[in-house]
């Protein structure tokens, strides 16, 4: 892959499922290791619960918490962990990531609605990793907090005193709010990359 040109650009914004990766990694994690009754049923509730999404009755947030709760509410904090840790050990990058110099300036974050249990192991140390986080609360009910996608994206990386960057690489629309404050973008798509500095030429490639 060509990368846009890097003068002072800095930092590089990620985003991880379908840019980096090339499926969506939350969906691998529910089957990962399951059986395949189970497998089947999991896959038939997340469909159904993505029209949902769709149709605007639920947002991504409560569909992973009815997911969680609906499969894995009698699994531990711990239990959870470990799924999630030996999950990361099977995600395939796309192979276009293979020319990406993780340890070197300038900074890399990536930046995703993925859970950051199974994200994080898949990085150097150098490479700043935020996620969305998966607990339960005093009802033992697993809840999704934060939830890092589109704006709270911008609102997680200000918290680490990051207002503008260089280049974001993503996949989607929903990265707007990134891009708005982006030097430049790469979209990353399968039929093929493209990249850009125009906030509207984004939004109508992406």
């Amino acid at each position: 892959m060509v990368y846009p040109t890097q003068e002072n650009l800095s930092p590089e914004i990620f985003d991880f499922d379908k840019t980096l990766t090339y499926k969506d990694s939350t969906l691998g994690f529910f089957l990962f290791k399951e059986h395949r009754c189970k497998q089947i049923f999991l896959c038939l509730v997340f469909y159904l619960l993505a029209i949902g999404v769709k149709l605007q009755l639920i947002n991504r947030k409560q569909h992973k918490e009815c997911l969680l709760n609906l499969f894995f509410g009698r699994y531990s904090q711990d239990a959870l962990n470990q799924k999630a840790k030996d999950y990361a050990k099977t995600i395939l990058f796309q192979s276009w990531t293979k020319t990406i110099p993780w340890t070197q300036s300038p900074t890399k974050w990536v930046i995703t609605a993925s859970w950051s249990a199974w994200v994080k192991p898949l990085f150097p140390e150098n490479t700043q990793v935020i996620g969305s986080e998966f607990t339960k609360n005093t009802k033992q009910q697993w809840v999704v907090d934060p939830h890092t996608e589109g704006e709270e994206k911008v609102l997680a990386l200000a918290k680490h005193g990051i207002g503008s960057f260089g280049t974001v690489y993503t996949d989607s629309k929903r990265d707007a709010p990134l891009v708005k404050l982006s030097k430049q973008w790469v979209l990353i798509h399968p039929k093929g990359h493209s990249h850009g500095t125009d906030f509207k030429q984004f939004m109508r490639h992406a």
